[in-house]
């Protein structure tokens, strides 16, 4: 914390890959991976200039905070909305950072910090207003996928279903047998 009581808003993101192994019944390494982001935020609280004292380049400061503040409220009600056809993401850099934890594809937590003191009654107040909005923002996270990964996944599925469905037919025996003599080269498929 600085000589004033000012808040700064901190971002830190990273992005996640993961891998995960499966053995299938063509007793070959299939793999589905994946990846995800994780973005978290660290906000100010809204920066009432009489209150924090701050003059001079850290007041500019603050002043760029409530606007980026105001802006994230903005997108946070326009996404809420749900009949804005335009959500202003490119209105502040933050909002920017943020569109596609906000609404994209994603799971958004957010947490909101009180103070349970008198003089902050206004602030805690417009805080969990804040919270209340974002609340209400309706993502459908689904989980992306390579579509080559997909298609093969679908041929894999589809042989496994093709050999069930055959072995059943025409019996285990049977099937072992007529593959066998394909893989010799003595048989070919009508």
């Amino acid at each position: 914390m600085t000589g004033t009581k000012l808040q700064l808003f901190l971002l830190y993101g990273t992005t996640l890959k993961l891998f995960n192994l499966k053995r299938n019944s063509l007793s070959t390494h299939a793999h589905r991976s994946g990846s995800g982001k994780l973005n978290l935020v660290d906000l100010a609280g809204s920066e009432r200039q009489s209150k924090t004292g701050a003059t001079g380049e850290r007041l500019r400061e603050a002043t760029k905070i409530n606007l980026s503040l105001s802006a994230l409220g903005n997108v946070i009600s326009a996404l809420v909305d749900g009949r804005s056809k335009y959500i202003p993401y490119r209105d502040s850099k933050l909002t920017r950072l943020l569109q596609d934890s906000l609404g994209g594809n994603t799971r958004t937590l957010m947490i909101a910090c009180l103070s349970p003191a008198d003089n902050n009654y206004e602030e805690s107040l417009s805080t969990l207003r804040y919270a209340n909005r974002a609340k209400s923002i309706q993502n459908r996270p689904r989980i992306n996928e390579d579509p080559k990964d997909a298609l093969l996944r679908q041929y894999q599925e589809e042989i496994k279903k093709l050999k069930a469905l055959v072995s059943g037919q025409l019996g285990t025996t049977n099937l072992s047998c007529m593959c066998g003599q394909f893989r010799r080269g003595r048989r070919r498929w009508n």
